[in-house]
């Protein structure tokens, strides 16, 4: 064994156990397993029937998708900025409780530059990333911001939130930011960390501080099971790619 690390000059064996190691820690590259998320939704919130589910971020709609098969959710509102994607939600969903947005969400309302991948329409964000760089597939066009909290508001929507799920290519945090007091009234908050914080330089620990103070306790997922981050560490700014669970104490 050590002779052949010894030979292993340019650290291959090593970097392929650290990458196993890491999967099974919920550190690794995108593997989109809706069903699998959802299964870990479903362990904070057991009950078969939902009032509000909120998908930002929403897509092709597999998220949603398995949401719906997995609960009878009384109100879905699936946000997605891109037009090319808002127009084919509209022909998956049909039913009145579910709500279209085409908006983005962010901290702060208002207008922002979306910038488009038209060849994997998933990497599209607000910010301009650095793998955009000399891409000819991606285009800019400016879209409508929302903040959560002003559109719970404007909606009238007062009512506990039972889930947020942020997939937004780097504005999560600015997301649930954006709820302001409103994080109170929301029981599961599921969202991504990635490579595009290296765009935004939004480390993790200011998820983990946001989230805390407001009484959550957070999981990130693994592909078998959840593992819980009751403290910060540096080990956790994992830019690849990871998948979380905040959990809201006074609900659940």
């Amino acid at each position: 064994f050590l002779f052949s690390l010894k030979r292993n000059k340019d650290g291959y064996f090593i970097r392929k156990v650290l990458e196993r190691g890491n999967y099974y820690l919920g550190k690794t590259k995108n593997y989109d397993q809706f069903d699998l998320e959802v299964d870990y939704v479903k362990t904070f919130l057991n009950e078969k029937n939902l009032n509000i589910c909120i998908d930002i971020g929403g897509h092709k709609g597999n998220y949603s998708k398995e949401l719906l098969k997995a609960f009878r959710i009384k109100h879905l509102i699936i946000f997605e900025p891109s037009y090319e994607n808002y127009k084919f939600l509209k022909t998956q969903f049909g039913d009145n409780n579910v709500r279209l947005e085409n908006l983005a969400v962010s901290s702060i309302s208002g207008n922002e530059t979306f910038y488009h991948h038209n060849q994997n329409s998933s990497l599209s964000s607000l910010h301009l990333r650095n793998i955009f760089e000399n891409e000819k597939n991606v285009e800019s066009y400016e879209v409508e911001v929302v903040s959560l909290q002003e559109y719970l508001k404007k909606n009238q929507i007062n009512e506990i939130i039972d889930l947020i799920k942020i997939d937004i290519e780097g504005n999560e945090y600015e997301a649930i930011k954006g709820l302001g007091s409103a994080i109170k009234m929301v029981k599961v908050i599921q969202f991504e960390f990635g490579s595009t914080f290296v765009d935004t330089k939004i480390p993790f620990f200011e998820f983990w501080t946001l989230l805390t103070q407001n009484g959550f306790e957070i999981y990130r997922m693994g592909p078998i099971n959840l593992f819980n981050v009751n403290s910060y560490s540096v080990q956790d700014e994992f830019i690849e790619y990871s998948n979380f669970i905040a959990v809201n104490k006074k609900y659940i």
